[in-house]
């Protein structure tokens, strides 16, 4: 498969301009900076590192003139000299006689309109109220069913169990400590209970399997910035259907303890 050229790494036509050269260059170089979000999470260290030597190269042919005019010739693409001009179109001649009958068939300003009269409508006569007839009875009194008193839900209290109804036990998270810190071991043996592999998990969550690998084995210095690792692991509880907000708050305590020590 052949390897794009400079103008696809900067996802630039072959016509452009200086300008648009020098901006999609300091796109793409911030896109595969360490701190992008982007691609942060999908790109190792030596393809973000292969990745920038190609940009840098690319940045170095299509910034100056002379390199871009020879890189051109290179892929048969004609430079911004040898490109042909179109001819200009002049309008079309307006005959005399034909700008003399424009003129003199102008339309002349057309009086206002008459406001239209609305239509008269007839008062609408009502029928007088027949007398009441006091021999007849009086219509039934219409009484409706009594209502089916509601269920209302009894409030927690707390220590007491929690109802099943209420909230549902998840089935991985009895392999976690009901009290205490979140570990990465805890967090493997769950994955590993669900059947699924790293490679599984960075499929389903687009991060790449290097970041859990890392969180699993707490590899504290290979782990990324508290503001990335607080996402990472809200998509991996969910994955392994355990609470999100109880495992990214508890493991980062972990980490923090571990990085003090």
């Amino acid at each position: 498969m052949a390897e794009p050229s400079h103008y696809e790494l900067l996802d630039l036509a072959p016509g452009c301009t200086p300008q648009e050269v020098q901006a999609a260059y300091a796109r793409v170089k911030a896109q595969l900076a360490p701190d992008a979000l982007a691609t942060y999470a999908l790109i190792g260290p030596e393809e973000r590192a292969e990745q920038l030597r190609r940009i840098e190269l690319a940045w170095a042919v299509l910034g100056d003139g002379e390199k871009r005019k020879a890189y051109d010739r290179e892929l048969g693409l004609p430079s911004a000299e040898e490109k042909p001009v179109e001819p200009a179109i002049p309008p079309p001649a307006v005959r005399p006689e034909a700008s003399n009958a424009m003129a003199t068939s102008a339309p002349t300003a057309a009086e206002p309109p008459s406001p239209a009269l609305a239509p008269i409508r007839a008062p609408t006569v009502l029928d007088p109220p027949m007398p009441a007839n006091e021999s007849s009875p009086p219509p039934p009194e219409v009484v409706s069913p009594p209502m089916e008193p509601r269920s209302v839900r009894p409030t927690p209290v707390p220590g007491a169990p929690v109802d099943p109804e209420v909230r549902p036990v998840r089935k991985t998270e009895a392999e976690l400590p009901a009290e205490g810190p979140v570990t990465g071991e805890a967090l493997r043996r769950v994955r590993e209970a669900l059947g699924l592999t790293l490679k599984d998990l960075e499929q389903r969550t687009k991060i790449g399997h290097w970041h859990f690998d890392a969180i699993e084995k707490e590899r504290f210095a290979a782990l990324p910035a508290p503001v990335y690792l607080r996402g990472f692991l809200s998509s991996l509880a969910r994955e392994l259907k355990l609470d999100p907000i109880r495992v990214s708050r508890s493991y980062l305590e972990v980490v923090e303890k571990g990085r003090k020590s």
